[in-house]
């Protein structure tokens, strides 16, 4: 890939336990490191990030209550917006019957448009915005960017549909960590916090993070899509790949096209992003891939998540689940 990044958030405080960027700068070496890999590409290098984004839409349509995990829903082929647009998933298909469960799961893009018409314009961005969409994140960190999120009233009946599974809006890593971090805090977004104090000489403590959250859906919400993203662990086509023996492991893949030129070429953004355990969440993972090479499926970014996920959940000796996940009905 030309590039990538790997974050670890707490979910209790919202601590950045790690980001990675890579491409990074060598700090012996800075002239030899090209102008765009010498700053923290998680910060300040947004971009459409993809089904990934799906997570935030099912929590609001559950915060709403205009959804809930077993509805029964038959999903055609093709979904037409306005003029000559539509909206279609990522493998041609005939009618499909589904629950919320089963659109999630298997990232119907078409499924979440016919959900996402329950909202009003002004509820998708409010809710996008109350994840942290939008807006940088309270690390502040040099050269960070707010990314892209449209008002309600400036975009188009096709555009505020495609927002809510991840294409026409852009996150950074980090955005995207954080809103992470909210689903798995029973619904409220800690700030991010990178720097837990500076301690001085004589004892006191300046430059203290921000704690105060925001809440960006209901902890019933939030626990519910939880749930929901765990048949991805337990029975999508990659569950062997992202879950971990021992633990319960809640996953969203996403896997984005990348604009050039005003419009959508082959190149891919590629992403899975998860918590766990599920059932008392503790830390998130999120990792990304920028334009790979030849395998250009979220699939390929998931032994990396498992990984990654596995090493934290040892280091932090975080115990393992003791109850079964729910295994939700995915189609009816």
């Amino acid at each position: 890939a030309d590039w990538a990044t790997a974050w670890v958030v707490r979910v209790s405080d919202g601590h950045i336990i790690a980001a990675a960027d890579w491409p990074s700068v060598d700090p012996n070496n800075v002239d030899g490191t090209a102008s765009e890999d010498r700053g923290a590409r998680s910060f300040s290098e947004p971009f459409e990030p993809g089904s990934i984004f799906k997570s935030f839409t099912f929590a609001a349509l559950l915060d709403a209550g205009v959804t809930s995990p077993g509805e029964q829903l038959v999903v055609p082929g093709r979904l037409p917006t306005i003029a000559s647009y539509s909206i279609t998933d990522a493998w041609a298909h005939g009618d499909l019957r589904l629950t919320s469960t089963g659109v999630l799961m298997r990232s119907s893009n078409i499924g979440t448009s016919i959900l996402s018409l329950r909202l009003s314009a002004q509820q998708r961005h409010d809710y996008l915005e109350r994840f942290g969409i939008g807006q940088t994140t309270a690390v502040d960190f040099l050269g960070e960017s707010s990314g892209r999120l449209r008002s309600a009233d400036s975009i188009d009946g096709h555009g505020t549909l495609t927002q809510m599974f991840g294409q026409g809006v852009t996150a950074t890593s980090a955005q995207i960590a954080s809103a992470y971090q909210a689903l798995a805090n029973g619904g409220v977004r800690l700030p991010l916090t990178l720097v837990t104090g500076c301690e001085h000489g004589d004892g006191t403590v300046t430059h203290l993070p921000e704690t105060e959250g925001v809440r960006a859906v209901s902890e019933q919400a939030a626990s519910t899509t939880i749930a929901m993203l765990e048949s991805v662990a337990t029975d999508s086509s990659i569950a062997s790949l992202v879950s971990i023996p021992g633990y319960r492991v809640a996953a969203k893949t996403g896997t984005a096209e990348v604009a050039e030129g005003g419009r959508y070429t082959d190149e891919r953004i590629i992403s899975v992003a998860g918590v766990a355990p599920a059932d008392d969440p503790q830390f998130v993972v999120v990792v990304t891939y920028g334009k790979p090479d030849t395998m250009k499926t979220s699939a390929t970014a998931a032994p990396t998540f498992r990984s990654i996920m596995t090493q934290v959940l040892k280091t932090f000796r975080v115990e393992p689940s003791t109850q079964p996940a729910p295994r939700l009905p995915i189609t009816w």
